[in-house]
């Protein structure tokens, strides 16, 4: 091997760990701050979708890339302060969440990006579901709030909008 041929494959080597674990874990946490963000701007808070959710159900089910559940549950501590939530909820939904995502995409195999779509559906749907729940036993109010319900449509409506600028920019080959 040629000395420069060497030294681009170890540069290759060194950047390994960025691309498989920092830079999900960096780009989640990225649209977990721009979130409240644009729940101040936005004419309506419901019409902002769960950003960092998003990104959280992308990288789960992307086999090369990691979220480790300890960062996730950091990453839902901060929402749940940023979003004025109860302690512990997001939290607990962005791990529910991870976990989900990567057991249903290794499970069921999942590489076509319509079946990725309709998987990240059903964990938005059930992480709304536990949201609601969570919303409700932990506040004063004893009722499911429907803006949640809401909030889950508009995400995922989104989700293919920030899986591809995701995809792109882990990998600006594709």
């Amino acid at each position: 091997m040629t000395p420069s041929l060497t030294r681009t494959l170890s540069q290759i080597r060194r950047a390994e760990p960025v691309r498989r674990y920092l830079f999900p874990a960096l780009s989640t946490l990225m649209l977990v701050l721009l979130e409240p963000v644009l729940h101040a701007v936005a004419a309506s808070p419901n019409a902002v979708p769960a950003l960092g959710l998003c990104a959280l159900i992308h990288w789960a089910g992307d086999r090369e890339t990691r979220i480790p559940y300890w960062c996730a549950f950091i990453l839902g501590l901060l929402a749940d302060s940023l979003n004025g939530t109860p302690a512990g909820l997001y939290a607990a939904v962005f791990i529910l969440a991870q976990a989900a995502t990567r057991f249903l995409s290794y499970k069921l195999d999942i590489q076509h990006f319509n079946t990725r779509w309709l998987l990240a559906a059903a964990v938005i749907l059930a992480a709304a579901l536990v949201m609601s729940l969570g919303v409700a036993a932990l506040s004063s109010v004893p009722r499911l709030p429907p803006s949640l319900w809401t909030y889950s449509l508009v995400t995922i409506a989104v989700y293919p909008l920030i899986a591809w600028i995701l995809s792109l920019a882990a990998d600006p080959r594709h």
